[in-house]
């Protein structure tokens, strides 16, 4: 029988940021405390995913 470690990225941080994420991305939120991210002025920003 083959054992299957775990998943190393599911932690109590990464968990608790994602849902701090979350939170923090929906629109009453953003209405409230405003965008999270600035366009920058000075620099080009490539987003590549």
């Amino acid at each position: 029988m083959i054992s299957v470690s775990r998943h190393r990225n599911i932690t109590l941080k990464r968990m608790v940021l994602d849902f701090y994420q979350f939170i923090r991305s929906q629109l009453p939120i953003v209405g409230f405390l405003g965008c999270q991210y600035q366009p920058s002025r000075d620099f080009v920003e490539i987003d590549i995913t």
